[in-house]
């Protein structure tokens, strides 16, 4: 049998969990407090920043799919008897591929020849195949084959006896060198130095009689930027 005291007690736990269902009443139980560390907004110093989108991925070196190079240079030719070719040029390049350079050069010539000495301006497309890119690969030296093709216009008739329009073609073989490696791998200035076969000719368009034509060997240098 219960006592008063028990009994009471009993009776009171009865009615509180009554009232709580009756009502709906939930007790929550207390939350302890949450400390805030700093520590969580500090970027720890060895940690790598952010790749931005504005970031550009490295320009590709020379002898690379979609490098462009800037030439100067000069050129002498010789045809084994009286006459001497000579020409300061500049040429814009692309890499079409890996290996494959396409160029557009333009020169100013001048030409010690039989009969009347004169000048004149060429315009000629270029393509080159880099066979060799060094005893590494990583294109420090590069060999080429190259051959093109354009239009000479001379101030006065070259060879002597033809035509002042001339159309010029060559074929030839040329080494290139990488200077200074400051500006990374295979992307600060080259030297050039080639040797190649030249031809003038105007295609006969005012007939046999006219078209002495020309064949000369020619040795040339440059220096190449990238552009």
């Amino acid at each position: 049998m219960l006592s008063p005291a028990l009994a009471a007690i009993w009776v009171a736990l009865c009615v509180s969990a009554w009232s709580d269902e009756a009502t709906g009443a939930l007790s929550l139980p207390a939350l302890a407090p949450v400390k805030f560390d700093y520590a969580m907004l500090v970027q720890p110093e060895d940690a790598a920043p952010p790749a931005t989108a504005t970031e550009e991925p490295p320009q590709p070196g020379y002898g690379r799919a979609g490098s462009s190079w800037l030439t100067v240079g000069g050129a002498y030719a010789f045809d084994f008897d009286e006459d001497h070719d000579l020409n300061l040029h500049a040429m814009w390049s692309w890499f079409l591929g890996d290996r494959f350079e396409l160029g557009v050069e333009g020169a100013g010539w001048y030409f010690s020849q039989a009969g009347q000495d004169t000048g004149g301006l060429s315009a000629m497309l270029v393509l080159r195949y880099h066979f060799w890119s060094g005893p590494e690969g990583d294109f420090a030296w590069s060999a080429f084959f190259e051959g093109g093709s354009g239009v000479l216009v001379g101030f006065d008739e070259v060879p002597d006896g033809g035509t002042g329009f001339n159309f010029i073609q060559r074929g030839g073989f040329g080494l290139t060198r990488d200077l200074d490696s400051d500006d990374g791998p295979n992307h600060g200035a080259r030297l050039l130095l080639g040797v190649r076969w030249h031809h003038i000719s105007n295609g006969r368009i005012e007939g046999d009689a006219r078209n002495p034509a020309r064949d000369s060997v020619l040795v040339w240098a440059g220096v190449v930027f990238q552009f």
